[in-house]
């Protein structure tokens, strides 16, 4: 009996120091492994590999103003494209003013195969000054920064889907308007 107590006790403690040590992810999809940022897509689309490759570098240029500053790699043999994404983010105050927040990063990673393509997006960081990891924002205890930053990762949440809804549009084939008369 004395022995079914402290197994309950041990077990009871691990449970509730894993809670304690629980990271908030403010809803943010992240890797099970390292606990980093991760979006992953796979999207079933007609083409070939270099079809599919073609109307990604199409979106590319269509989705980024200036799309060779945003490339890091093109590798059209083995139907890969990555590039790094920079946009700004806001605050909001007690009082409804809305301040500049600073500037956060991530890499996107599209690969594609024949009939499908896979969007990956990674390496969340703050691009000013310290090039910091945004999820050491997970583990903050400071309530004031906890709404600051939940501020700013429900705009990296909408940036990332918003990148890949746009890509799953550009990935679709044109269709071709049959010329009745």
């Amino acid at each position: 009996m004395n022995k079914l107590i402290k197994l309950s006790f041990v077990i009871l403690m691990l449970f509730s120091t894993s809670a304690i040590y629980a990271q908030d992810t403010y809803g943010l999809p992240t890797e099970e492994v390292t606990g980093k940022i991760y979006y992953k897509e796979i999207v079933n689309v007609p083409g070939t590999t270099s079809e599919l490759y073609r109307r990604a570098q199409k979106w590319m240029h269509s989705f980024f103003r200036n799309a060779s500053s945003v490339i890091r790699l093109m590798d059209e043999e083995n139907g890969v494209i990555e590039g790094r994404r920079q946009f700004k983010v806001t605050t909001t105050d007690k009082k409804g003013r809305v301040q500049p927040a600073g500037t956060i990063k991530y890499t996107f990673r599209i690969e594609m195969k024949d009939g499908k393509y896979r969007i990956r997006l990674y390496d969340f960081k703050q691009a000013d000054h310290s090039g910091k990891p945004l999820e050491s924002w997970f583990d903050d205890t400071d309530p004031k920064a906890k709404a600051l930053h939940e501020q700013i990762f429900k705009q990296v949440d909408a940036d990332a889907k918003k990148l890949m809804a746009s890509l799953k549009k550009g990935m679709q084939p044109k269709e071709i308007k049959d010329d009745e008369w």
